[in-house]
């Protein structure tokens, strides 16, 4: 059944300045949403956050782990700023938020490995190479 399977989430959230504090906040907000959904289904669940389309490398900010609690991660949630990086380099920072998820899905510890990403536009950096790293070991939504 479901409440025996484990899914690991990994959230790429738009961390430039053209997303706008009230879009970030509401990113934060709907990836707590989806978390208590998962929760509700399954305890076995693992959480990655990382800030993307800044400019650098994405940035980790909450990194691969199972909470104990909802409360737990909520804690943790709470502590992501906004970056409003005024560079965008989201293609780049898809790639690389994407190859992590594939790491994922091959060590073969979860049952499903999904990747979603939450912006409000792509530039078109680097997507042809994100659209090769897609695989049937990882889905993919953006929102």
């Amino acid at each position: 059944m479901c409440e025996d399977l484990e899914v690991d989430l990994i959230f790429a959230i738009d961390g430039s300045a053209k997303m706008k504090i009230d879009g970030f906040n509401r990113s934060l907000h709907l990836i707590d949403e989806i978390i208590t959904g998962i929760h509700e289904i399954t305890e076995f669940w693992k959480a990655t956050v990382i800030q993307v389309g800044t400019e650098g490398p994405a940035v980790v900010e909450i990194e691969q782990k199972s909470f104990d609690t909802l409360d737990d991660f909520r804690r943790s949630l709470a502590t992501i700023g906004w970056r409003r990086s005024p560079g965008s380099r989201l293609g780049d920072s898809l790639v690389d938020v994407a190859d992590l998820a594939m790491r994922y899905a091959v060590k073969g510890e979860s049952d499903f490995v999904w990747m979603i990403s939450m912006t409000t536009g792509f530039s078109d950096d680097k997507l042809d190479d994100f659209e090769i790293l897609k695989n049937s070991k990882v889905s993919f939504w953006g929102i």
